[in-house]
């Protein structure tokens, strides 16, 4: 009987170093999930994944955002030889990645094309409606301003002003 349960303790100890050593990807290492935030509110993980993601963008020096329930305020400071156009898609896509990592992706806009979203990772889709009001400011590295735009929940797309 004490070899059997030797045995036993010896495949779960084993079950679970395996399962902790290959669970976990090293960029997420330490990331929490709280499940203190909102429905609609990315955790840290989805954040941290969609800044490190744009943040592949050569143009982007820094990407940071903020969530209170149904709204996210992002902001984007590019490299100083960025157009305003250029500007655009980048806010444009860093909402996007946002949006598609979060809890708030249960429409893609249903492959729409748009001229607006020319050249971005994926050109001609509209980013769609969902359950949070978006805020995006762009700047260059001597802090000014690119472009500023919103996302409304009903809204398909980025209105830049």
């Amino acid at each position: 009987m004490g070899t059997a349960r030797l045995v036993v303790l010896t495949i779960i100890a084993i079950a679970l170093t395996a399962s902790v050593a290959c669970g976990k990807n090293s960029d997420d290492a330490g990331a929490r999930t709280d499940a203190t935030r909102g429905p609609t509110e990315l955790n840290e993980l989805q954040e941290r994944r969609a800044i490190r993601d744009l943040m592949d963008e050569g143009e982007v020096l820094d990407a940071t955002m903020s969530q209170t329930a149904t709204t996210a305020s992002l902001k984007l400071v590019v490299v100083n030889e960025v157009s305003d156009i250029r500007a655009k898609e980048l806010g444009t896509l860093f909402v996007r990645m946002v949006k598609q990592r979060g809890p708030n992706r249960q429409n893609d806009g249903g492959g729409r094309r748009g001229p607006e979203q020319v050249g971005l990772k994926f050109p001609g889709l509209e980013i769609g409606v969902g359950n949070v009001e978006y805020s995006i400011i762009v700047k260059y590295s001597d802090d000014k301003k690119v472009a500023q735009g919103t996302k409304a929940r009903t809204a398909k797309s980025v209105t830049w002003e």
